[in-house]
């Protein structure tokens, strides 16, 4: 009797310009040889030029571990849906499932096997994610978590936010052969695509551990807020309206509870999240 055959998958990372290249090859090591089921492919795009450190990091790492590694390098910065979209596309027809990680944040040693293991036991989860641990400056140093809901309410849940832990995410190909991330430069790539599993009857659901370590801080938390960042979520609701993925009444109730948080000062903002939304 022939064995079942185990099933497939790649690594999904989009690397700019200004991404780290010690932290690039930490978040390499953590989805490859210190994973304790190895993927059979590590994707990288390249969104636009990159410094040659950058470069040279994947290169080194290719080098000295064996895991194939394949790059895709776009000649001008489009933004990370966009890379994303390349990438996804390069990949899905040759493997069952696509794992994303981004160029910062640590996986850990468990996350491919588990989060495979919860896909072939849930063959009508399209999407699912992890939950996730936020840190600031080292590993080690937690400041938080990104605690996602599972079952039934997750689709209550992206309603009004992304159900999704991206970076921690992973999706089934043969779920997603004519989804794709929008060509967009909106920083709300995952919430987007998230909403065009749901239109088109896919299912998403959270695998209840934590599987990844996310990059936050202060930074990141500032830049979601002021009116360039409005701005850009007006844009994003316009555009999925006129897909089709979100009401004209839910728009409007998004849009309304989001102007009074972006208007926040930076402290208060960083507040709230570390209270309410990351805790």
């Amino acid at each position: 009797m022939n064995a079942p055959r185990k099933p497939t998958c790649a690594i999904l990372m989009a690397v700019y310009r200004n991404d780290d290249p010690a932290d690039l090859n930490l978040a390499l090591k953590s989805i490859g040889p210190d994973q304790s089921h190895a993927p059979g492919l590590i994707c990288i795009v390249f969104d636009g030029p990159v410094p040659d450190t950058l470069r040279d990091t994947v290169a080194q790492f290719d080098d000295a571990n064996g895991i194939l590694v394949e790059t895709l390098a776009l000649p001008e910065n489009r933004g990370l849906s966009f890379a994303l979209r390349l990438g996804l596309r390069h990949l899905r027809e040759r493997f069952d499932y696509v794992i994303r990680t981004d160029a910062d944040d640590i996986s850990r040693p468990t996350r491919i096997a588990d989060q495979i293991a919860f896909m072939e036991a849930h063959p009508e989860v399209a999407l699912a994610s992890s939950q996730v641990s936020i840190f600031e400056g080292q590993p080690d140093n937690i400041t938080g978590k990104r605690h996602l809901p599972s079952g039934p309410e997750i689709d209550r849940f992206a309603l009004s936010r992304t159900p999704i832990n991206h970076s921690a995410s992973i999706l089934r190909s043969a779920s997603v052969l004519d989804i794709d991330y929008p060509e967009t430069r909106l920083p709300f790539e995952d919430w987007w695509i998230s909403l065009r599993v749901l239109h088109a009857g896919g299912k998403i659901d959270t695998i209840d551990e934590v599987h990844l370590d996310f990059r936050g801080g202060a930074d990141m938390i500032s830049r979601r807020r002021g009116w360039r960042y409005m701005r850009q979520e007006i844009t994003y609701f316009r555009q999925i309206h006129a897909e089709g993925l979100m009401s004209t009444g839910r728009v409007a109730r998004n849009l309304a509870q989001r102007l009074v948080l972006r208007m926040l000062p930076a402290p208060a903002m960083r507040l709230l999240y570390r209270l309410k939304m990351h805790k």
